[in-house]
């Protein structure tokens, strides 16, 4: 089953670089603790079906994207105005990707 954990509206010069913070609303219970402490690396699938290695950890009291973000941005163009939407949902294709991201 789907579960919504953020969407957020790219603004490029602060989520296009080299990590972008979740929004404050953003359902953080989805993910593993291990991401508000150390970071933790997840296995990201878009809706292209490209496995992306991102890692997502707390920096100054927000969770962001870190490692991988900026080559994830570069290999999606991601721009200004694009709307970002990240999810849990465990892959059925065998890819062991447990959440999904669509760009729009």
């Amino acid at each position: 089953m789907e579960k919504s954990i953020f969407e957020k509206r790219v603004v490029e010069k602060n989520d296009t670089g080299t990590n972008m913070r979740f929004p404050g609303d953003a359902k953080t219970n989805y993910l593993p603790s291990a991401c508000s402490n150390e970071g933790l690396q997840l296995l990201v699938k878009d809706e292209k079906g490209n496995l992306w290695k991102l890692t997502c950890k707390k920096r100054n009291g927000r969770i962001c994207f870190t490692d991988g973000w900026k080559e994830f941005c570069d290999g999606r163009g991601i721009r200004d105005g694009h709307k970002i939407s990240f999810y849990q949902d465990d892959d059925d294709s065998g890819s062991g990707a447990q959440y999904k991201i669509t760009v729009m």
